[in-house]
């Protein structure tokens, strides 16, 4: 059993993916999205988009951004919704920050217009404020409860393997194991994390841990896979 921690915007995904593994998946949205009032102005006066997330790549088009933009996307999922939502030049920058950098140091554009959520694991503006100005356009929301089914299979005792894709989802996902008082049952479960540097935010004891091989899709099919 495969419980989906990701928003319901990539259950699609998650669904396809699970599909592959040839396992049962029960949806637990973590986080609810809420986008965050803002338009592209011609003022900004950037010749180039940065994204790190496909919810952003949509929700840019969206907003008005000029569809002949380059843009920059940290990977290749990233990349095929920009290109889903119009944008005609997409850069796929190798997966992680520190590669999609590296490309961004040796591009040509001035000023990168990087349109993200309100919580990102690292914020790029930060590392090249002189050429990335960052605009947030949306925001996750952290869930209240569980939904029943992700109850019944803890109490029932059911083989478990949860993924997750970034250190918020696992720290929201534990905070609720907690809330509903069910740290124990996490013993017979096997968390699967994106990158090594999630397992620093584990707080709880699980039966397993897994770590995708690559900070992608396919490293994490891999890695739900084995778990199964």
């Amino acid at each position: 059993m495969i419980i989906n921690t990701r928003p319901v915007e990539y259950a699609d995904d998650m669904r396809q993916a699970v599909s592959m593994i040839g396992d049962a998946m029960i949806m637990c949205p973590l986080h609810a999205m809420t986008v965050v009032p803002w338009s592209y102005s011609h003022d900004t006066h950037a010749d180039a988009v940065i994204l790190t997330s496909r919810l952003a790549a949509s929700i840019a088009a969206q907003r008005g951004v000029p569809r002949d933009l380059p843009v920059f996307a940290v990977s290749s999922a990233t990349a095929a919704s920009a290109r889903q939502a119009g944008f005609h030049q997409i850069v796929e920058g190798g997966g992680t920050a520190e590669r999609l950098l590296n490309i961004i140091d040796s591009a040509s554009f001035e000023r990168g217009l990087y349109l993200s959520a309100r919580h990102v694991s690292r914020d790029l503006s930060l590392d090249r404020p002189q050429r990335i100005q960052r605009h947030i356009i949306y925001e996750m929301t952290p869930a209240e409860a569980m939904p029943d089914a992700v109850l019944q299979s803890f109490t029932s005792r059911a083989d478990v393997t949860i993924p997750f894709y970034s250190p918020r989802a696992l720290q929201a996902f534990e905070a609720l194991v907690s809330r509903h008082g069910l740290n124990e049952h996490l013993k017979t479960a096997t968390a699967v994390l994106i990158h090594p540097r999630l397992a620093g935010h584990l707080t709880t004891e699980w039966r397993s841990i897994e770590i995708a091989s690559s900070p992608d899709n396919a490293g994490m099919i891999q890695a739900m896979r084995e778990a199964a």
